[in-house]
């Protein structure tokens, strides 16, 4: 009998635990990507995304090299609750040196980051700072310089997809 005590308590823990995460896997029903070239020169740039009313900023600044070919994509679910956006090198590889760099979305509250340097090696927490408040991932203290892709990943509040559906 303890048996199927323990087997129900664990099928309603699986249960809630599923029903309590966000389900980003739902995040690239419909996408949206274009080329952009990411500028050396010590000149601060930002590029700028917009899908169904949420933005995607990716702020820069970067010496060395030429100009490269990167790719901003934006995702979202089909219910349009869930967001992403990536800024990345195709190659993985990038010759530009950061000096700097901010990736920050409107219109939804992010949730998780990731960041990776050359050759797809994650970067050091150290290396890049979360804010939550101000929605964006940016560079910390740490960082080595090398930046070959960062994505976000964020859920719209209920009252912003009111209001997308409202604009509709």
């Amino acid at each position: 009998m303890m048996n199927v005590y323990l087997f129900f308590a664990c099928l309603a823990g699986l249960f809630i635990e599923t029903f309590q995460k966000d389900d980003f896997s739902k995040v690239a029903d419909v996408e949206n990507s274009a080329t952009i070239i990411v500028k050396p020169g010590g000149v601060t740039h930002t590029e700028q995304k917009e899908v169904e009313g949420v933005k995607c900023f990716f702020t820069y600044t970067a010496q060395g090299g030429t100009g490269e070919e990167w790719t901003m994509t934006m995702t979202h679910s089909n219910d349009k609750k869930y967001f992403s956006c990536a800024v990345e090198r195709p190659t993985k590889t990038s010759y530009l040196f950061f000096m700097n760099f901010k990736l920050s979305m409107e219109g939804a509250k992010l949730k998780n980051v990731q960041a990776f340097g050359n050759s797809n090696a994650p970067l050091q927490p150290g290396e890049y700072s979360l804010d939550k408040k101000e929605n964006h991932i940016m560079n910390a203290d740490e960082f080595k310089s090398q930046l070959a892709h960062i994505r976000v990943e964020a859920k719209r509040s209920k009252k912003a997809a009111a209001k997308t559906k409202k604009e509709l």
